[in-house]
């Protein structure tokens, strides 16, 4: 019997899974995520705040220290890139000699002129976080373009819209309080319009990244989307939740957070991480003569060497040699690199540029002039033969470099010695080191006070002051004139301050009790008005303005006041001995305000209650006058 063969079944081939294509990254995952991305913001904010609040170490230090091996680095790679071959000089030459050109008749204009500082100052803390939030929106493009996710015209305007919101929110919050800090100055934007235009951007900010990233992700993939939305996270922990933290706490951040410390450092350390990639690819293609190997340590060296020449010598040859303030030229100093790092960095990085195109995204329109041979810079040759393998050249090299290292130590050690120190000693190295440092004479006056010797304190803070007429330690010998008594100099000092620096909290209240002790109530009354619209809780400022309004006939305004104070001590629990002092005092004045408007009950209830607070505080004096109080109204 013969049976029907059986064919074998062969399998039918159906549309072959492809793994899903590989992120790329410029670096490594964790290297782009944590610097590029800035994925490391929130440990590093959190390690921030647990060093500077558990006092383990001076954070300010640390970050002074980091500026020599990220943050001045980072302004020289800006020069590496711009000024290293003649293309790149010729192409940028509006901004590599004509904005150079300005931005050192500028140095020499402040320094002649430091009036003009706040205004310079104030030009830079504004200018930065925009820079960082320019830098931030490029390395999120940077990212999506470079795994194949480009947006459309309308779609990368929305996202540029969200990071330009949160730069806003943070430039209402700046420009929206009053600037006590003399270097500082701000628009003075009513706080309720501030606090209004926050908002609708805060609502701006997560609504169209929220619109952005969900378009991006049907486009592409939330995985070739991941690396941006990081960066936008990033944005957001830097310029949004300080809203968010304001809000709900009353914290609000100086503006000098965004330019100094944790949040500089991470924006620096961004920048090398992308400028030594270009750089890289730069060399490897040939674009600086014939050099084709990469030494990242030689690149990096020269960083480092470059940047301490950008911030370093320049204010100490200007401090020793002019006898000029050093606190005031680094100021200067420090903002015109910055400025002139901004401008130019805005001009030479840009995605539509084919060159940067190609060796940032890996694609792009290719670049058709010589770039096997491009020809250097005169800038560029000086650096290639001081850098060549001459023994002359090795010998300047050697010779350079240490004498810069010495001059970074030194200006190390000149800001360790001055920081907020009770090594007396240290304080006198500082000067001896500097005779022209005003930071040093003002620690000295802070430790002499704190020793009881007023007088050479005294002369410690005029010393400083004659450096920098413009510092803030103005508001110290008014602090120390006041200590030692001397009230009518004080009252003195504190007016004549004024023509020229901006008076800060301390300062309005001050002047306004001296005037009102001098008997002149209507200066008084405007300085503590002034005092009350910077801090409206001020408990000092409320009590003075509420005797002042007493004694000019206004009753009835001195009791709105001293209820406002009450009410502010009694939520603290009068927990401490000298919130139950205050307490019983203006206890006793709102009774003489009520008997002063014909209100007897009320006056009784005011000076009963201030004189248990007294007798709980075991303050008999004012409790023997509170009783004499109510037997005059009884």
């Amino acid at each position: 019997m013969t049976g029907k063969r059986k064919r074998a079944q062969v399998p039918v081939a159906g549309p072959q899974e492809q793994s899903p294509e590989p992120i790329a990254w410029l670096r490594s995952p964790a290297a782009d995520l944590l610097i590029g991305c800035g994925a490391w913001t929130l440990p590093l904010l959190l390690l921030n705040h647990f060093l500077s609040n558990g006092n383990i170490i001076s954070t300010s230090f640390v970050f002074y220290f980091l500026t020599l091996f990220c943050n001045n680095p980072h302004y020289m790679a800006t020069i590496y890139r711009a000024y290293g071959t003649a293309t790149d000089f010729s192409k940028y030459r509006v901004f590599t000699v004509y904005v150079t050109a300005m931005m050192l008749l500028a140095a020499l204009l402040v320094h002649w002129a430091p009036v003009l500082l706040p205004l310079l100052f104030t030009i830079y803390l504004t200018y930065s976080p925009w820079h960082y939030t320019g830098q931030n929106f490029g390395v999120a493009m940077v990212f999506l373009r470079r795994n194949n996710v480009s947006p459309s015209r309308s779609l990368r305007a929305v996202l540029k819209w969200a990071f330009t919101a949160s730069y806003g929110m943070w430039f209402l919050s700046m420009h929206s309080v009053y600037a006590s800090d003399p270097r500082v100055m701000t628009l003075g934007i009513p706080e309720g319009w501030a606090l209004a235009g926050r908002v609708t951007l805060l609502f701006v900010f997560l609504s169209l990244g929220l619109y952005g990233f969900v378009n991006l992700a049907d486009e592409g993939g939330l995985r070739r989307v991941f690396p941006a939305l990081v960066m936008y996270s990033t944005q957001f922990l830097w310029f949004v939740f300080p809203t968010l933290l304001e809000l709900a706490t009353g914290t609000r951040l100086p503006p000098g957070f965004y330019s100094t410390g944790v949040l500089a450092f991470m924006h620096c350390a961004q920048y090398l991480w992308i400028t030594s990639y270009y750089a890289r690819r730069e060399t490897e293609q040939g674009l600086h003569g014939a050099q084709k190997a990469w030494h990242p340590v030689a690149y990096y060296m020269a960083m480092v060497v470059g940047g301490i020449v950008l911030f370093v010598p320049g204010p100490w040859i200007v401090s020793r040699v002019l006898r000029y303030d050093f606190v005031q030229s680094f100021l200067i100093f420090t903002a015109l690199v910055n400025i002139h790092h901004f401008i130019l960095d805005g001009a030479i990085w840009k995605l539509r540029d084919g060159r940067i195109a190609r060796l940032l995204l890996g694609g792009g329109s290719p670049d058709h002039t010589n770039t096997d041979h491009e020809p250097e810079s005169m800038i560029a040759t000086i650096i290639r033969r001081l850098m060549g393998p001459e023994p002359w050249a090795r010998s300047l090299r050697i010779a350079c470099t240490l004498g810069l290292v010495f001059v970074a130590l030194v200006d190390q050690r000149q800001y360790f010695l001055t920081l907020d120190t009770t090594d007396w000693s240290g304080v006198r190295k500082a000067i001896e080191a500097n005779p022209s440092d005003s930071r040093a004479y003002k620690r000295e006056a802070q430790l002499l006070a704190d020793a009881g010797d007023t007088s050479a304190a005294l002369a410690a803070a005029e010393q400083a002051i004659h450096l920098n007429p413009r510092g803030d330690a103005q508001f110290l010998l008014g602090t120390l004139l006041l200590r030692g008594g001397l009230v009518s100099q004080a009252y003195e000092h504190y007016r004549q301050q004024e023509k020229l620096v901006r008076p800060d909290l301390s300062t309005f209240v001050n002047t306004g009790v001296l005037a009102a002790q001098a008997g002149d109530l209507e200066s008084a009354s405007q300085k503590l008005e002034a005092a009350l619209s910077i801090d409206p809780s001020n408990r000092e400022a409320l009590a003075s303005l509420a005797e002042v309004r007493l004694q000019q006939k206004r009753p009835t305004d001195s009791v709105h006041l001293l209820e406002l104070l009450l009410r502010d001590i009694q939520a603290g629990g009068l927990k401490a001995q000298g919130d139950r002092a205050l307490a019983a005092r203006a206890g006793m004045r709102l009774g003489n305000a009520y008997a002063v408007l014909g209100k007897p009950e009320l006056a009784k209830l005011s000076f009963q209650n201030a004189g248990k607070i007294a007798d709980a505080a075991g303050l008999g004096e004012l409790s023997l006058q509170a009783r004499k109080e109510l037997e005059s109204i009884q």
